[in-house]
């Protein structure tokens, strides 16, 4: 077949032209309030919201034009500003100008007369201590709560003020900061979206972290709500009973002191929790200059790589030409050879037979070698993925050096079974009490691993953000967590679930609270007897039941000498021995209550060596992890 080479230069030059039409066309302009620019104005063409884009820092934008919307003569679209006022305007694809000014001053003017009418609809009032205000706007449908929170000295003079009543003017404070440390966040990304590309995932990264900020406010507004009406509350009680005891109104004032204290805290949450949101808002900006950096490098080569196919497509032609006279030699070589070519038939036929038996024994051979490579590939690749996992999963465990500070006369001795774990312990202080768990999921590996994650997380939900420190509480809330979970996950049939025990120490009263699901838990009291103490716990592990309620038991440990053990059931179930037995659970307890008088360090280094010499040259079964504690 003949190829004319001017048609390989027409296909060659019907690529590139292509490849340079049929993009999006591009909206440039400029938002402006009586020539002032607009900042963080949110534009996008009507009924197509989902691509809008934000003004930069002086106002301009780049707004995508929608395929559909191309061969439209007019196109209205819409300018949302920062405050919520929104202006419709339009533009007519005729006219030759590619560069829009948009004016919001009539629609802010239309929207601030609007405003004034409906200014005063709610305005509390309050004495002359500063307390909560509130404004009630119908126009946006928006409450502004104003909170004074360094009210610490308390004027013993307000029952002489009854009737000295001033309305307080509405302030700006933490929500209208709050709004305002969002709209700088937005800032940091706006110019992403007024570039050519549209990187929806990033957009919706973050999305997702401005959603989490204004979740993670409301619920500081909420509890800092709270507190500020119980400190009105008390003022109120403190100023309608002048003739109160000085002790009770004392009192009353520590109370008010360590509520502004707590809202600080919250304050002060609430900031460390928006600095890292705003990091990760810097590192997805970073992210889009990469992305833009990278495009525009690519327009560039775009034209040298067009330049290279014409050049390219030019040789190639060339070279069909000069493959068609060399073709014409060959033939007439081929007729000259032909009769060699039957000189060898005759010797090739006699050494086909011995090529293809060679050839089986190689095919044989390499079918082998492919999949002994394609094992020892996916046995490599299976213990790379766990041991990456197992990196993940030290991220859950107590840090050393914190569990050493809070817990200094203690011990861990922890064997995983595989690479990961199933098992895990886990430490948390709050509200002036110490929490200490050992925790055995279901199976080890990789799915016991999977189980200690949700385990881990569960916990730390329950006790750091619903502030849930009763050591009963604590496991009746993980025992319906851990159910909802595995329902919504469909694995509710299933018999996935934890046995653990768990101790909360509260450092005021000296009180350990116990409580446990299914594994037991020992401690000795030197001071009284050596013989070992067990706390019986519910007979049913986490997610067992639903409706199982497990119940706590509290020891008073003030003035006494009290070595606490917990432990999963890796320790007793292991085989070994001469006859290769279980250590069982009176064998472990045998085993402290020969050694609980011993310093923790070295228990831990008795315990070890016990079970490597029991284990000997047996399999270990499961995972192990046994913890002694004195508070």
């Amino acid at each position: 077949m003949k190829i004319n080479p001017f048609i390989i230069y027409f296909i060659g030059f019907f690529l590139l032209a292509s490849s340079t039409f049929g993009q999006n066309k591009i909206l440039k302009g400029k938002v402006l309030d009586n020539k002032i620019p607009i900042v963080n104005a949110k534009i996008f063409f009507k009924n197509y919201e989902k691509e809008s884009v934000f003004t930069d820092s002086e106002g301009n934008f780049m707004l995508s034009i929608p395929s559909s919307l191309q061969n439209n003569k007019e196109i209205k679209g819409v300018a949302k500003l920062p405050s919520g006022i929104k202006h419709t305007w339009k533009i007519n694809q005729g006219n030759s100008s590619d560069f829009l000014e948009i004016d919001v001053a009539k629609a802010k003017e239309k929207y601030s007369k609007y405003k004034e009418k409906y200014k005063n609809d709610t305005i509390i009032t309050q004495k002359n201590n500063k307390v909560d205000s509130f404004f009630v706007s119908n126009d946006d449908k928006t409450t502004t709560k104003n909170i004074e929170s360094n009210q610490k000295n308390i004027d013993d003079n307000t029952q002489n003020n009854d009737n000295s009543e001033t309305k307080l003017d509405v302030k700006k404070t933490i929500q209208q900061k709050s709004r305002t440390q969002i709209e700088k966040l937005k800032s940091l990304y706006q110019d992403f979206f007024t570039n050519e590309i549209n990187p929806n995932t990033i957009q919706s990264d973050i999305d997702n972290l401005i959603f989490k900020l204004q979740k993670e406010q409301e619920l500081i507004f909420s509890r800092n709500q709270i507190i500020q009406k119980e400190i009105i509350s008390i003022r109120q009680k403190i100023k309608d009973n002048p003739n109160m005891p000085e002790k009770q109104r004392d009192d009353l004032k520590n109370q008010i002191l360590e509520l502004e204290k707590q809202f600080n805290i919250n304050n002060q949450n609430y900031e460390k929790f928006r600095e890292t949101i705003q990091k990760e808002l810097d590192s997805l900006k970073k992210i889009a200059g990469i992305q833009e950096d990278f495009l525009k490098k690519y327009r560039y080569s775009f034209y040298i790589f067009g330049s290279i196919i014409l050049v390219l497509v030019f040789f190639i032609g060339f070279y069909f030409y000069v493959a068609r006279i060399r073709l014409k030699q060959r033939n007439n070589l081929a007729l000259l050879n032909q009769q060699i070519e039957g000189q060898k038939i005759e010797l090739l036929e006699k050494n086909e037979e011995l090529n293809q038996q060679s050839e089986e024994l190689k095919a044989q051979q390499e079918t082998i070698l492919e999949t002994n490579q394609t094992l020892e590939n996916k046995n490599k690749h299976i213990t790379d993925s766990i041991e990456a996992a197992k990196e993940l999963q030290k991220t859950i465990f107590p840090n050393r050096e914190k569990w050493t500070t809070i817990l200094p006369n203690s011990f861990i001795l922890f064997k995983p079974k595989d690479i990961v774990s199933g098992d895990f312990y886990y430490l948390a202080m709050q509200n002036n009490k110490i929490i200490v768990a050992v925790v055995d999921c279901t199976g080890h590996g990789a799915p016991g691993a999977l189980m200690t994650m949700l385990g881990n997380s569960l916990l730390n939900e329950i006790i750091y953000v619903e502030k849930i420190t009763n050591a009963d509480a604590i496991l009746n809330q993980l025992n319906k967590k851990v159910c909802a979970t595995l329902d919504f996950m469909g694995k509710s049939g299933t018999k996935s679930g934890m046995d653990m025990n768990l101790l909360v120490f509260d450092n005021e009263t000296k009180i350990v609270e116990c409580a446990g699901a299914k594994n037991e838990i020992y401690y000795f009291d030197n001071n009284d007897t050596s013989e070992i103490q067990i706390i019986g716990v519910t007979r049913r592990g986490i997610a067992a039941a639903e409706d199982t309620i497990f119940e706590k038991k509290i020891i008073d440990i003030n003035q006494k000498d009290i070595t606490f053990y917990l432990t999963t059931d890796g320790f007793q179930d292991q085989f070994g021995g001469e006859k290769n037995l279980k250590i069982q659970k009176n064998g472990l307890k045998k085993l402290l209550t020969d050694n609980h008088q011993k310093k923790l360090n070295e228990q831990k280094n008795i315990f070890s060596n016990y079970l490597e010499n029991w284990k000997g040259s047996h399999e270990q079964i499961d995972d192990i992890c046994l913890v002694g504690i004195k508070f």
